[in-house]
């Protein structure tokens, strides 16, 4: 590695350095890359998601499972987000703030596209479904009393 240093890039970087530039920002986005592939901003996913939406709804077990899983990804929202606020571009060049706005961007959009699996779409679902029987559920239960008191 050294040596390919010391032939290749020392060269290069005395003699041309728009060549430098430009493989800076090829290097850069190699990173950014592989930031979006490794997910550097994913999310837990379950090991198992129950294919019948019914018995998933019906499963208290599953469903405190499912909210378990919304809380850490709320947790995860706010760390990446507040991670992200808190960086700063490097002042000089434009390139280097394009760069900057490039890198937020790849983070962000990583974490978006967990978001919009099919999977979170679905045990989002699952847990306001729950939740909207519980309340019906509750209203009748309350609207039985309120009419056998009478």
């Amino acid at each position: 590695m050294s040596s390919l240093i010391n032939a290749v890039y020392m060269p290069l970087e005395n003699e041309k350095p728009e060549i430098v530039g430009l493989l800076s920002k090829y290097v850069s986005q190699i990173k950014t890359s592989i930031s979006q592939v490794t997910g550097s901003a994913s999310i837990k996913m379950p090991q198992y998601l129950e294919p019948d939406d019914e018995k998933a709804i019906a499963n208290k077990e599953t469903i405190d499972d499912y909210e378990n899983y919304l809380v850490v990804w709320t947790d995860r929202i706010k760390e990446v987000t507040d991670g992200e606020s808190k960086k700063t571009s490097e002042p000089g060049s434009a390139s280097a703030v394009i760069e900057f706005w490039r890198a937020r961007s790849g983070t962000l959009s990583t974490l978006y596209q967990e978001l919009t699996k099919p999977e979170v779409t679905k045990i989002k679902n699952r847990v306001r479904i729950f939740h909207e029987r519980s309340v019906s559920q509750i209203f009748s239960v309350v609207t039985d009393f309120e009419v056998n008191m009478k």
